[in-house]
């Protein structure tokens, strides 16, 4: 759609610019604005969904997870669905679907505000894809293939440095569609694609600090923020295979026409949820090789 082709081609223009140190598309004043912008609304977004409850460490409260098979508002399987939102669901939508009402307090509150939050994560991360994976890249050039991690490295100094880098926002916002999206959908086998390359960054992130301060090992005060992460995604990923696990046995063990309206529908859930499981298992499998100081320490 319009709005689509107006944020790939703004996200081309600062692409080139970046890549080209301003001698082509706009002028580098102009790209690092924008993407200061970017980068203080992602930090924005993450603290607004971890003040309303859905940081790092609530979303392992599994009083937090619903049980229901199909979401109520989305019609999700075990999870909530956005794919089914042409023009995309917008947080207005998700508040008002959520019949949030102001008497509302503590836990049943924060259920509520869990559509919302969702929402938001997709939505931002969604939005930073089109100039972290821009189209016009060429993933054979040096300069192209460090031009994501050159970009997500960088703090948001405006509200501090208690978030790190823009990747370690990117990560939160991940792990919150990896733990509440429906597992044999779309955006959750892109949420699991995503979170494989900023795991392979923060990894990066990491060695090159063990270069630096010559120390390796797990937990350090230089590596302790990224080495939570890296831990937090090991152990979402672990839940998220246990739910596609529910998943897959929910569709074998159910006619196609109870949560589906054609086989075909079936058929495409069911290759989806394969290949998200897939990505899983590399994301779990780089963590070990990558990092597992950290997972010998914490588990």
């Amino acid at each position: 759609n319009v709005r689509n082709r107006a944020l790939k081609q703004s996200a081309r223009l600062v692409t080139q610019s970046i890549l080209s140190n301003g001698t082509e598309g706009l002028d580098m004043a102009s790209a690092v604005r924008q993407w200061r912008c970017l980068r203080h609304l992602t930090a924005v977004g993450v603290a607004v969904v971890t003040s309303n409850g859905f940081g790092v460490a609530e979303l392992f409260d599994y009083r937090n997870q619903d049980a229901s098979a199909v979401d109520g508002i989305t019609g999700g399987m075990y999870g909530i669905r956005l794919d089914n939102m042409v023009s995309g669901i917008n947080a207005f939508e998700a508040l008002a679907g959520a019949k949030l009402h102001s008497n509302t307090t503590g836990r049943k509150q924060r259920e509520r505000y869990r559509y919302v939050c969702v929402v938001l994560a997709s939505q931002i991360l969604t939005l930073l894809d089109a100039f972290i994976f821009p189209d016009n890249l060429d993933s054979s050039k040096a300069a192209s293939q460090l031009h994501g991690l050159a970009l997500v490295r960088s703090t948001e100094p405006r509200l501090g440095k208690s978030q790190g880098p823009l990747l370690a926002s990117l990560v939160r916002l991940s792990l919150i569609l990896l733990a509440y999206l429906e597992p044999s959908s779309v955006r959750f086998l892109q949420a699991c694609s995503r979170l494989r390359c900023f795991l392979h960054w923060t990894l990066e992130i990491i060695r090159e600090s063990v270069a630096l301060g010559g120390y390796s090992v797990a937990f350090h005060e230089l590596n302790a923020p990224l080495d939570r992460l890296v831990l937090a995604i090991v152990l979402q990923c672990h839940r998220a295979l246990s739910r596609c696990s529910v998943v897959l046995v929910e569709m074998e063990s159910s006619p196609w026409d109870k949560y589906f309206s054609d086989s075909e529908s079936r058929q495409k859930s069911h290759r989806r949820l394969f290949r998200a499981v897939l990505e899983l298992r590399e994301i779990v499998f780089a963590a070990y090789r990558g990092r597992n100081e950290v997972l010998r320490a914490a588990l």
